[in-house]
């Protein structure tokens, strides 16, 4: 695949990727056209035909550029099913008569004597608020960021436990005590978003700030889209399942547990099947030293048994969750943890030792399962080949 995608197709790319809300790129005024002359929509049905013809000249713009490489080929595939996914967000702003409101913001924040404003309220989690917003470049939007904050002065801890151990794994000295990545441990490196921007509210919350992906999508916005709303196939599965062993592992051999996989927590990108996992701020530093932990994230299919009582943890902790995710993005039951007939029973039968009740008995290795699993793989189908996905 060449390196370089064209520059258009860069730039169009990055005003995508910078767009916070649908307005950033289609615009704030929705516009008609009559009698040979532009006027301003008037109804619902006249806004989203507006939209629609935008959308239209947006994706032929990018997927234009597709016929130039490979690589101008997914980058453009990409591009336009962001552009899918702030139109779906631009139908519900125009169902809510929300569509082209005032979308500035008073809820700066200044880190690096950059300006951050923060435009957008995403979630809310046990411990923290979401936010996403743009640093402020020249009085326009930059970068796109997304901010984790406290919900309460009480709360402090978690963003403070999540940003240690991030630290933890991009800074082995902080964890394991060696003073050097191996080659093979920069490239894990891509699974993890560093947050090292923290800042504190005016009541003294505490946040951090990092980049916001909008080019990846969490497993449970891929399980509940209508393209796998059954599942993925198993084909599909398999090499998300050896990217989350691949970052897990990393994170075990510095002797951090994550104690927080869900599908919110498992980010990938299609376009190179790259896996983000995020939310660690519930995250077990040196764990070996550990008699247990009573914080967890609290969703309950995918919690080990021993974080319920307060037991001891061990890597296997964590790959229970990994297990119970494959069976959810497969489409199958991660409470009873039937999956569909259609799986191969080798890979059933895989899948199925992470979630053994005792975690003695379950895998408890991330790498090794990585490598087992890469095998397993080839005597079913043969060479490794890369499989185009989409969202």
């Amino acid at each position: 695949m060449e390196n370089e995608i064209s520059q258009n197709l860069r730039e169009l790319h990055d005003l995508i990727v910078r767009a916070v809300f649908p307005e950033d790129l289609f615009g704030s005024q929705l516009l008609c056209f009559e009698d040979g002359s532009e006027r301003e929509t008037e109804t619902r049905d006249e806004m989203e035909e507006a939209l629609q013809n935008i959308v239209r000249e947006w994706r032929a713009k990018c997927l234009a550029h597709s016929r130039l490489s490979e690589l101008n080929e997914v980058y453009a595939e990409e591009a336009v099913v962001m552009i899918n996914r702030l139109y779906r967000e631009a139908v519900e702003r125009i169902d809510a008569n929300e569509y082209g409101e005032d979308l500035k913001t008073d809820f700066n924040i200044v880190i690096d004597g950059k300006k951050i404003m923060l435009r957008k309220f995403l979630l809310e989690t046990d411990t923290a608020e979401v936010y996403t917003g743009n640093v402020m470049v020249n009085g326009s939007y930059g970068e796109k960021i997304l901010a984790k904050i406290a919900t309460l002065k009480g709360n402090n801890r978690f963003i403070w436990n999540e940003t240690r151990a991030l630290r933890a794994i991009f800074n082995p000295n902080d964890a394991s005590g060696d003073d050097s990545l191996t080659e093979e441990d920069k490239r894990k490196l891509r699974h993890y978003n560093p947050a090292n921007r923290t800042f504190k509210t005016s009541n003294d919350r505490l946040g951090y700030v990092t980049s916001f992906r909008a080019d990846y999508y969490s497993l449970r916005e891929v399980r509940e889209s209508e393209r796998w709303k059954d599942g993925v196939p198993e084909k599909h599965m398999v090499w998300m399942f050896n990217r989350l062993l691949s970052a897990i592992g990393l994170a075990h051999s510095k002797n951090i547990i994550h104690c927080g996989l869900n599908p919110d927590s498992a980010l990938f990108r299609p376009r190179d099947h790259n896996m983000i996992v995020a939310n660690w701020d519930y995250a077990l530093l040196n764990a070996s030293a550990n008699n247990g932990t009573k914080d967890f994230a609290r969703t309950e299919d995918f919690v080990a048994p021993e974080l319920l009582s307060g037991e001891m943890l061990i890597p296997s902790s964590d790959l229970y969750a990994v297990g119970k995710l494959m069976i959810y993005i497969l489409g199958g039951n991660p409470k009873t943890n039937e999956m569909p007939d259609s799986v191969n029973p080798r890979i059933q039968s895989f899948i199925k030792a992470f979630v053994l009740e005792s975690k003695w008995q379950r895998v408890n290795d991330a790498w090794q399962a990585h490598g087992e699993l890469y095998k397993l793989m080839e005597e079913l189908w043969g060479p490794r080949q890369f499989i185009k996905f989409a969202v």
